[in-house]
């Protein structure tokens, strides 16, 4: 999988949550866009997957959906594990986990967890305080 399938496949995750997230809460695009100091294009734009939030967005995102952070990366998360096993399989044969099989489903991993890697390494913690709570 390319790194640009693997972003908008990451995006795409991230996008249903926050759409989810503004349908139950009754929230127009507009309403969330100002709650969260952005434009309701913006939010179309994330919603559709076609553009990621940064962390601090998220976060901004996640108050005007009055929706725990942690709660959040758990959605995002279990969408991004349906995908890994629809490329995997339910039960996959081990002679049948091919390179390219087990190389694509490691991707959805590793992007799940570069943004609190990156936020470790940012902050110059030990990558414990940044998972704590966390749990995919």
């Amino acid at each position: 999988m390319s790194p640009r399938k693997r972003s908008k496949a990451s995006a795409e995750a991230i996008g249903s949550v926050i759409r989810a997230g503004r349908h139950r809460r009754n929230l127009a695009q507009k309403e969330l866009a100002a709650k969260a100091g952005v434009t309701p294009g913006t939010i179309g734009t994330f919603e559709r997957g076609e553009r990621t939030p940064s962390l601090e967005l998220r976060a901004k995102i996640c108050a005007g959906l009055e929706l725990d952070p942690q709660t959040f990366c758990r959605e995002v998360a279990a969408i991004e594990g349906r995908e890994m096993r629809k490329l995997l399989g339910d039960n996959p044969d081990p002679e049948e986990l091919t390179v390219e099989r087990l190389s694509a489903a490691w991707d959805v991993v590793f992007d799940y967890f570069k943004d609190i890697f990156l936020k470790a390494y940012e902050s110059g913690s030990t990558g414990e305080e940044a998972t704590k709570g966390s749990k995919p």
